[in-house]
């Protein structure tokens, strides 16, 4: 009887030691990567210092307005604090960047995805007939809602996939929610858009290689 007892108690204590170890490892790994997205971000854009990145984020900031604030702050030789301080009062990028004495359309170049001049013409022309509209309109629009080519060409994708007019995902976005956010809201799932995203590239190429 004892020594059922105690090889029970020795399974139990196994268990416990093996779940115990299952979930540090867990958050362990996930402390990894999120001390390496800090690295790579900081290292990529080379515009404010890890530390200062990883505080931000802690503060609740998104990543993309760390960004944008940190664009204006280089530019404009103020402090990123004060950028995003005054962009929680307006919420919006265009004014902000004004009020610190900085082109908006500054923050368009920055947050352009990389391509080759012809691929963004091909991609804009794409997009344009996704919205049934001409280049022109598509970059008046970029302007307007202050949203790059690449995430205008995501949102067109959400539009068409949750049966929801651009307008309406637009406003979504001025108003201060991200893609991400966007795309769970109207109940779109990420594979599907990575996989219009991927037959969009994939035309793209094919135009280019004709």
């Amino acid at each position: 009887m004892k020594k059922k007892l105690v090889t029970g108690m020795l399974a139990v204590s196994l268990l416990c030691g093996a779940t115990s170890l299952t979930a540090y490892a867990s958050t362990d790994s996930s402390q990894a990567e999120t001390k390496q997205e800090t690295k790579q971000v900081a290292k990529h854009h080379k515009l404010i210092s890890e530390e200062q990145y990883k505080s931000l984020i802690e503060k609740g900031y998104k990543k993309h307005e760390i960004w944008k604030a940190a664009r204006i702050a280089k530019l404009s030789g103020k402090d990123i604090n004060a950028v995003l301080e005054y962009y929680k009062q307006k919420h919006t990028w265009k004014e902000t960047a004004q009020h610190f004495g900085v082109d908006p359309k500054k923050l368009h170049k920055f947050h352009k995805h990389h391509m080759s001049k012809e691929m963004e013409g091909k991609l804009l022309q794409k997009v344009a007939d996704m919205q049934k509209s001409t280049p022109d309109q598509v970059k008046q629009t970029m302007r307007d809602y202050e949203v790059s080519l690449f995430h205008l060409a995501v949102l067109n994708i959400i539009s068409q996939k949750s049966g929801t007019s651009l307008n309406d995902v637009l406003k979504m976005k001025k108003d201060g929610m991200n893609v991400k956010q966007i795309a769970e809201k109207l109940n779109v799932k990420k594979e599907d858009i990575k996989t219009e995203m991927k037959k969009l590239k994939a035309s793209l190429k094919m135009e280019k290689a004709q």
